[in-house]
């Protein structure tokens, strides 16, 4: 028999209880949350060989085997550093139809590294195509590469004087596993002091594939750092200074699809992105509509056939997402500032979370199959916090709050087919809804009313 329970509390009914129910108001403690992941890479200096760089270019290119092709472009008329080195050629097996650029301009201390290593030439992909190149590149046509196509283009404009920190950019594709297919890298960078490090394939398990990884960074003091192998795609774009990303999508062999889009745009942003196992998908946006935004946290780790997008806008959010199983989807959207989402999935489960207002604090926990959790705390909205736990089947969960200082709890514990509503208005509200067995429904409403835009429960 399905049971189904309805609360609806008026603004009277609480100020008349409002003491006694502020004295049993006990919060939940916060689920713990995973680390967010280290860097996947060493820094960007550590590829160097330490050779000091003195007034004037320096370039040194070590080629070997067929199909290899070298251009470096370097002009520091003022004084400034330049320092190229690429490094093409077989360490064992098959040649690889190698491809490089490197294009350094402006007054500053530029660094580049690009090392590529033969790969076979036999594979059962196809290349990727041409990334775009960065605007004023060379665009010949690279299509001799062969079946194994490896490219890397470095392009860094430093234009802070001879001063300025350098800009460091380093690819290296297909090393050690000398099984790779079609690399390709993109690197540009304007501006001092940012550090770009992409890392394909190479890895112990022989897992190069049709990759293709795109670094781009405008302004001062930004680190991206991409890790991936196999058939993966990632894109990095930061805009504003201080910002760092972060994608390790692991060098697994036999894992195809993977995909990761990070856009950073404002100041001191910090985005990690850790994606595991089949044809998972991670899209992390912070400052939206080229608005900037500042210090926000986003932390992507994924397993399975997971999907996750992050977007965040204002200062101080944060953003983390742990998803482990199949088919998993979750989506987080926070304009404001201080806003806090955390998200934890098992199996099959999908979860929405939405925050609008400032110092809101939501977290989703789910496990089990089947499972939908949404979560609202609307425009306006200050010092909300919700509490959602499933941990049956097929269970569905929404929560709206707005206003400030609403407190909700939803626990629908074993069981399957169990439902909860909770709408609160105003402030100071709390609910606690907690459902076991199966085939529940429970709706609460609290100092709701249609000119709020929330339905009045019936």
């Amino acid at each position: 028999m399905k049971k189904f329970l309805t609360i609806t509390a008026s603004a009277i009914a609480l100020s008349m209880a409002g003491s006694a129910l502020a004295q049993e108001t006990v919060e939940t403690e916060r689920p713990a949350q995973s680390d967010a992941p280290a860097a996947p890479l060493d820094d960007a200096d550590s590829y160097f060989d330490g050779t000091a760089m003195t007034s004037g270019n320096q370039s040194y290119i070590t080629q070997y085997s067929d199909g290899n092709d070298a251009d470096v472009d370097q002009s520091n008329s003022t004084g400034g550093n330049g320092y190229a080195e690429i490094v093409q050629g077989t360490p064992s097996g098959g040649a690889g139809g190698n491809s490089a650029s490197v294009d350094q301009s402006g007054s500053g201390a530029n660094n580049a590294l690009i090392e590529q290593k033969s790969t076979a030439r036999s594979n059962g992909f196809s290349p990727a195509g041409e990334p775009t190149r960065p605007a004023g590149r060379d665009t010949a046509d690279r299509s001799d590469r062969g079946g194994a196509a490896q490219l890397a283009v470095i392009d860094q404009t430093n234009d802070a004087g001879s001063s300025a920190e350098a800009n460091d950019a380093v690819i290296q594709q297909g090393v050690s596993g000398v099984a790779g297919f079609a690399n390709e890298a993109q690197i540009a960078q304007n501006g001092s002091g940012n550090e770009a490090v992409v890392v394909q394939g190479g890895g112990t398990n022989h897992e190069d594939g049709n990759m293709f990884s795109n670094v781009a960074q405008t302004g001062t003091g930004n680190i991206a750092q991409s890790k991936q192998g196999e058939a993966d795609y990632s894109n990095i774009e930061q805009s504003g200074d201080g910002n760092e990303a972060y994608v390790d999508q692991g060098d697994l062999f036999g894992v195809l699809g993977r995909t990761s889009d990070v856009s950073q745009n404002g100041t001191g942003n910090m985005a990690s992105v850790q994606q595991n196992a089949r044809d998972a998908m991670s899209s992390v946006l912070q400052g939206l509509d080229d608005a900037d935004s500042a210090s926000n946290d986003a932390v992507v780790i994924q397993d399975a056939n997971a999907v996750s997008v992050i977007e965040q806008n204002g200062t101080g959010n944060m953003a983390q997402t742990e998803q482990s199983g199949a088919l998993a989807s979750a989506y987080v959207d926070q304009i404001g500032s201080g806003n806090d989402s955390f998200i934890r999935q098992t199996a099959d489960s999908t979860a929405t979370a939405n925050q609008y207002g400032s110092s809101g604090v939501s977290d989703i926990l789910q496990s089990g199959e089947g499972n939908s959790a949404t979560l609202t705390q609307t425009v306006g909205s200050s010092l909300e916090r919700s509490l959602i736990e499933q941990n049956g089947t097929n269970g569905v969960v929404e929560v709206t709050q707005r206003g400030t200082d609403n407190y909700s709890e939803v626990f629908q514990l074993a069981g399957d087919m169990n439902s909860a509503i909770v709408e609160q208005g105003g402030s100071a509200n709390y609910s606690t809804v907690t459902q076991g067995g199966s085939n529940n429904s429970a709706s609460v409403s609290q100092n709701v009313s249609a000119s709020m835009g929330l339905p009045m429960a019936q």
